[in-house]
């Protein structure tokens, strides 16, 4: 949870041999309690946080809670999806929720224009905690989690005339992959939230290959699991995007390795998918 006293043992201890900094993004948990994520990823300047208790890891210097960030070939924006257990939402969306206000679309509507009117030729992604669409029939049977939210995004997609090549979320404890089909446009969806906390959530996934049953969306299951824990690697060149799925064994102490779970590659230029 997000909570300050559980910053020791929930991230500082698990990834003291792991020398890399962490760049994190903030999801419900973490906003009911924002101020210690604040002071854990958006510190300024760097320093070493009381919750390290000694380890040396400094805090993160993060601009907020929904930010850009760059590296080579690869431009990411990282968006802040609010507190709620099930959906996700970024903006007022429409005035339903006034305290959220509106400044991340108009962030939003920023980059894009910018990656638009610099013709970047790079990866665009967005990172964002709550997913948008759900591989399983849950007893709710909803298959579209965030309408709002999606709807908030589109609009601006729509906008700008920018799509991203892939949207990455985590929330629930499973790792998914979606494929969404936008005229001559194909965009990835991954959830990816089986990285160490509760694989039990289970219920029956739809076949790969399902289209879900959206009346106003295309999108068709590509992949699944929530028998692991699991982890991405995504790497960029100035061609393509490609993501990988690991799955990891859930022995305690185990250091058994495993094949590869999934993996895509996207066609930076052409918006398409290989499988």
């Amino acid at each position: 949870y997000g909570e300050r006293q559980y910053y020791y043992s929930e991230f500082y201890a698990p990834y003291v041999q792991y020398p890399a900094p962490i760049i994190a993004l903030a999801g419900n948990h973490e906003g009911a309690a924002l101020e210690a994520f604040l002071e854990n990823f958006c510190a300024t300047p760097f320093h070493v946080s009381s919750a390290a208790r000694g380890i040396d890891r400094t805090a993160q210097i993060e601009p907020g809670v929904y930010f850009r960030f760059d590296a080579p070939f690869v431009r990411v924006l990282i968006l802040y999806s609010n507190t709620g257990e099930g959906s996700g939402v970024l903006s007022s969306e429409g005035g339903k929720f006034p305290q959220v206000g509106d400044e991340q679309l108009r962030f939003l509507e920023r980059e894009l224009t910018r990656i638009r009117d610099e013709k970047y030729p790079g990866a665009i992604l967005v990172a964002v905690h709550h997913d948008i669409y759900r591989a399983t029939q849950a007893e709710d049977s909803r298959l579209l989690l965030s309408p709002g939210m999606r709807a908030d995004m589109d609009a601006v997609f729509r906008k700008t005339g920018v799509w991203p090549h892939a949207v990455f979320s985590g929330h629930a404890h499973v790792y998914a992959r979606f494929t969404r089909q936008l005229g001559g446009t194909q965009v990835v969806y991954v959830t990816a939230g089986n990285g160490g906390y509760a694989t039990h959530f289970r219920a029956e996934a739809l076949p790969a290959g399902s289209r879900l049953d959206l009346p106003d969306d295309h999108v068709t299951v590509s992949s699944y699991d929530s028998d692991h824990f699991g982890y991405l690697r995504v790497s960029v060149d100035k061609a393509d995007l490609r993501i990988e799925y690991h799955p990891v064994s859930s022995e305690l102490g185990s250091t058994k390795s495993m094949p590869i779970g999934d993996a895509v590659t996207v066609d930076l230029k052409n918006h398409r998918v290989a499988e």
